[in-house]
């Protein structure tokens, strides 16, 4: 099951991979800096050697960001609306390229994008902790799923690995969950592989050629749902951080 996935995850990122990442082909086909985040770390694995896709994205991304150094929410556009979370998915980025790549010259050309950003948040600091910016233009969104109560790090640790009355992250999010469980011991990191592979060979089993947007599959969004969805090739990057030579 685990070659499958790992398969269709790539087909998944090849679709929607035109002259940039794109979160879907059907919708939007747009370059959103949280959806590229998790298509880059899952290219750096099913695409050996292409630097050209993830510069081109973090690149294009840093064109978006406004005065107050927040990310435009998709490029190429202007909206008139950021999610500030995605400003930090493409910092984020910037190290996973760091790591992934060592480009180090494309790295110093984005040093002055990436210390506007991090200058405008360390001006906007309120005793050690970052406020979320307020007014129309920001959607503080994290998650399609609903918010989850507060809770110590054990207590998050046990309620992620196992079924609970919390509102499990969805597809789009996974990744932060994954890293926590995987991070979290030997008896976490076993639950994440068995959620991942029962999350994801469920959607091949309902016949899916291609990983959906959410696991509703096409029924999602008064049925806008995306049944190709680039976010959605997780399991690529840790099938690939796990097993890296075995591809």
């Amino acid at each position: 099951m685990e070659k499958t996935i790992w398969d269709v995850g790539v087909r998944t990122l090849r679709l929607c991979m035109h002259e940039h990442y794109e979160d879907c082909p059907w919708r939007e086909q747009a370059l959103y800096a949280n959806d590229s985040r998790i298509q880059m770390l899952a290219g750096y694995f099913a695409f050996d050697s292409d630097n050209k896709m993830p510069e081109l994205a973090l690149e294009l991304l840093s064109r978006g960001i406004d005065e107050k150094g927040w990310i435009e929410l998709c490029m190429p556009a202007k909206i008139g609306l950021a999610i500030p979370s995605f400003t930090f998915s493409w910092v984020l980025a910037l190290g996973d390229h760091v790591k992934y790549r060592r480009d180090a010259e494309f790295i110093r050309s984005m040093m002055p994008a990436l210390r506007n950003v991090m200058c405008k948040r360390e001006g906007e600091l309120v005793d050690g902790l970052l406020p979320c910016p307020r007014g129309r233009r920001y959607w503080q969104f994290y998650d399609w799923a609903d918010a989850i109560p507060e809770d110590g790090r054990a207590g998050v640790v046990k309620k992620l690995s196992a079924p609970s009355d919390w509102t499990q992250a969805s597809l789009s999010q996974s990744l932060y969950k994954f890293e926590a469980l995987r991070l979290a011991g030997e008896e976490s990191e076993r639950a994440m592989w068995k959620e991942m592979e029962n999350t994801w060979s469920a959607m091949l089993d309902a016949g899916a050629t291609s990983f959906w947007e959410v696991s509703e599959g096409w029924k999602a969004f008064g049925g806008a749902g995306s049944l190709c969805h680039g976010w959605s090739a997780v399991p690529v990057y840790f099938y690939g951080a796990s097993h890296p030579h075995s591809r």
